[in-house]
C-alpha cells in the first residue's frame, strides 16, 4: 500500500505513518520531514510521530490536498525551502517571514517563458543553488539579484531534461538526464557528455534517484 513508512534498525517490519502518494521527502534540521506528493506538500514531525501542519497564512498551499504534483523539496543553507512542481513552476518559502514566492517560470521577461517544470534542486559546496528542468536544461540562482540564469543550451547539454545534480570533489556538477550524463565545470563553463557509448547501462535517469557515497562514488538510478 502507498504511504510514508519507517523501519527501526534490527526490526523486521516497516511502520506506516501516512496514507498518501509520496514522490519525495526531505528531512530538515528542525526534525521535520517534508513530504512531496502527487497531491500537495505535507509536513511530518519526527518528534511527535505524526503529520504536523505548518502554521502559516498560506493554508491553501501547505498540508492540504491540492492539484500540485511535487517533484522535489529542498532546504538550502539559508533555511529557504524550495518546492518544485510538475508543471506549475518553483515555490520559495521563507519560514521566519512566512513568505511564499511563486516562480511560475524561472525566466519570464516578456519574450521568453521557460523553466516551469523543475525537476532537480541542488546547492553546491559554494552555496550556489542550481535548478534542473524537464525541458529547459540547467539554471543557477543569483541570490543578490534574485533572478535565475540559464546556463545550458541544447548544444552543450546531452539532454535538456535534467533529473539529478551531484557535485564531486573537484566541484564539477554531474547531471543525470533523459539522454545520459553531463559533467559541468562551473569554473570553466565547460560541458562533457557521456552516453551508452561510454559504458552507461542506459540513457534515461530517474528523478530523486541519486547519491554520493562516503568514498566518493557517484550513483544514479536508471529507468
Amino acid at each position: 500500500e502507498y504511504g510514508l513508512y519507517s523501519k527501526v534498525k534490527n526490526e523486521v517490519a516497516f511502520h506506516r505513518h501516512a496514507e498518501m502518494h509520496v514522490r519525495n521527502i526531505f528531512i530538515t534540521n528542525d526534525n521535520y520531514i517534508w513530504i512531496g506528493t502527487s497531491h500537495g506538500l505535507f509536513r511530518y514531525s519526527i518528534t511527535l510521530g505524526r503529520l504536523d501542519p505548518l502554521a502559516s497564512k498560506h493554508a491553501d498551499f501547505f498540508d492540504v490536498q491540492s492539484n500540485l504534483y511535487i517533484t522535489r523539496v529542498f532546504e538550502d543553507s539559508k533555511g529557504v525551502l524550495w518546492i518544485a512542481t510538475n508543471s506549475k513552476g518553483l515555490f520559495e518559502y521563507h519560514h521566519q517571514a512566512d513568505s511564499l514566492i511563486h516562480h511560475e517560470y524561472l525566466i519570464q521577461d516578456g519574450i521568453n517563458e521557460v523553466g516551469n517544470q523543475p525537476r532537480a534542486i541542488f546547492e553546491d559546496s559554494r552555496n550556489q543553488l542550481w535548478i534542473g528542468t524537464k525541458t529547459d536544461g540547467l539554471f543557477k540562482y543569483d541570490r543578490e539579484r534574485k533572478i535565475f540564469i540559464s546556463i545550458s543550451t541544447p548544444y552543450n547539454l546531452i539532454s535538456n531534461t535534467v533529473y539529478n545534480i551531484i557535485e564531486d570533489e573537484q566541484k564539477n556538477l554531474w547531471m543525470g538526464t533523459h539522454g545520459g550524463i553531463t559533467r559541468y565545470n562551473p569554473a570553466s563553463n565547460s560541458f562533457d557528455n557521456f552516453s551508452t557509448r561510454h559504458g552507461l547501462q542506459g540513457s534515461v535517469f530517474e528523478t530523486n534517484a541519486h547519491l554520493i557515497t562516503t568514498n566518493g562514488y557517484l550513483m544514479m538510478g536508471l529507468s
